[in-house]
């Protein structure tokens, strides 16, 4: 009875207590540290963010800001190309002006139609709508979408300073006109390329932390470019009007070749 009596009260001692609640596992363990280090973490902690090279961030930013200030210095250098091709200095039979810089006879056929006027400024809009759609169906990399973006501007502005058709006959001014107008279509593909890549680019290679101010620079080198076409503009004479275009020559290639390295 004695022995009967102590396995009974052992078996109810058991009962009551229950069983024994199972120690933390590693893994929790480990969760639960990673978690309160996590939430320890502050957004202005300089120790969250990877280190980086100054240099190389400006070098990144350089090509994109390229870009972007070609296509603002377009924007306002056109507006005094057209000016000169209209004005009855570089229009007028002789094809010389009174400084003795050859005109081109195909002017008159602009200054005479606001249709080609209109067509002489959009060319760029027309091609950098056509550009951009068509790279948005192809996965090339951002850089190097980019580095055809500045080929692009290098033949675009050749050809837009070319000069062509300075005598007069309808081949003369066709051809003239004609090689004109394509160098404005082929600097609005490197437009359109450039602004698409631009963005993308920059938030891939450069830290987060500053990631919204240089793609907020990058349009700020738009309006740079445009105040800089303006500013050339208002410096060259009418009959140098293809010296607009040769200036962004060296922008254009040190794009290119920062883009390549």
């Amino acid at each position: 009875m004695a022995t009967t009596s102590t396995a009974t009260a052992t078996t109810t001692s058991l009962e009551v207590s229950g069983p024994a609640a199972p120690a933390p596992s590693v893994d929790a363990a480990h969760t639960t540290t990673t978690t309160t280090t996590t939430t320890n973490r502050q957004p202005g902690d300089q120790d969250n963010e990877p280190s980086y090279s100054p240099l190389a961030v400006a070098l990144i930013f350089l090509v994109p800001a390229l870009g972007g200030f070609l296509f603002g210095y377009d924007i306002s250098g056109t507006s005094f190309v057209l000016q000169a091709l209209t004005s009855s200095s570089n229009n007028d039979d002789g094809v010389v002006t009174s400084d003795g810089q050859h005109t081109v006879a195909w002017s008159q056929i602009i200054a005479a139609s606001p249709v080609w006027q209109g067509l002489l400024v959009a060319a760029s809009s027309l091609g950098a709508f056509v550009s951009s759609a068509y790279i948005m169906r192809r996965t090339i990399g951002r850089r190097t979408e980019l580095q055809l973006g500045a080929v692009l501007y290098i033949c675009g502005a050749t050809l837009e300073s070319a000069r062509m058709g300075g005598h007069h006959g309808i081949a003369s001014q066709v051809l003239g006109l004609t090689v004109f107008l394509t160098g404005r279509i082929i600097y609005g593909f490197g437009i359109g390329i450039t602004m698409h890549a631009a963005p993308t680019y920059l938030g891939e290679m450069v830290p987060s932390s500053i990631r919204g101010a240089l793609v907020s620079g990058k349009e700020a080198c738009i309006v740079l470019g445009i105040v800089m076409g303006y500013t050339i503009g208002a410096a060259v004479p009418s009959s140098h009007w293809p010296s607009i275009y040769t200036s962004t020559l060296p922008f254009s290639v040190v794009m290119l070749l920062v883009a390549m390295f």
